[in-house]
């Protein structure tokens, strides 16, 4: 019988260990054209949002809006038609950051325990992105992905893989520079336990 529980108990922790997490925000948060929500700062779904609470006018939500567009095939998603977008609504860093690898607003995070492959369905928020703007897939280190859109028809249906190899620790997802919207989130494997940045209530 404990031998019975033992492996019962070695099951659940190696499914638990390499299961695959998927964030889609049409299905988190569906909604029909025209429509529009919102996403509280805090943790939702082991998914972190960091917006600008310490701005002179405190900023607590990410506005969530019906804007379907086309995807490609990529990580587990078959690809077609995502019609809900989170807005980062502004910039996580810049070149005048400390390290512009670790964002201070405007953010999307989550835990590891370990190695993991983060996939992100994006789109840039204008046609037009001459500013530089360039989504980051970073661990608060080292940039593990980014992807910097072309000046003209900036705001394709885009897929950005990133692989982060270190152990225990936090993702981010931002724009660098300018904002961007993000569709879905993909990690493989060794997802942990999200908690609430320093200073701001879970949901």
């Amino acid at each position: 019988m404990k031998k019975s529980l033992l492996f019962i108990a070695i099951i659940a922790i190696t499914a638990t260990t390499f299961a695959q997490t998927v964030w889609d925000f049409s299905t988190l948060y569906p909604l029909t054209t025209g429509n529009t929500t919102i996403a509280n700062q805090g943790v939702k779904d082991n998914i972190g949002f960091f917006v600008n609470p310490l701005a002179s006018t405190p900023v607590t939500t990410f506005t969530i809006d019906f804007s379907s567009k086309t995807f490609a095939a990529g990580g587990t998603y078959a690809g077609g038609a995502l019609t809900s977008r989170l807005k980062l609504g502004g910039k996580g860093s810049d070149a005048s950051s400390s390290n512009p690898n670790m964002p201070t607003t405007n953010y999307l995070y989550f835990n590891v325990t370990g190695a993991c492959t983060i996939t992100v369905f994006c789109r840039s928020s204008t046609s037009n992105a001459t500013d530089g703007r360039t989504l980051y897939i970073t661990d608060g280190t080292n940039l593990l992905g980014s992807f910097l859109p072309p000046t003209t028809s900036s705001d394709a249906a885009t897929i950005v893989t990133a692989n982060y190899t270190g152990g225990a620790g936090v993702i981010y997802i931002y724009g660098y520079i300018n904002a961007f919207n993000i569709y879905r989130v993909e990690v493989s494997a060794n997802v942990g336990t999200t908690t609430v940045i320093s200073g701001i209530e879970e949901i």
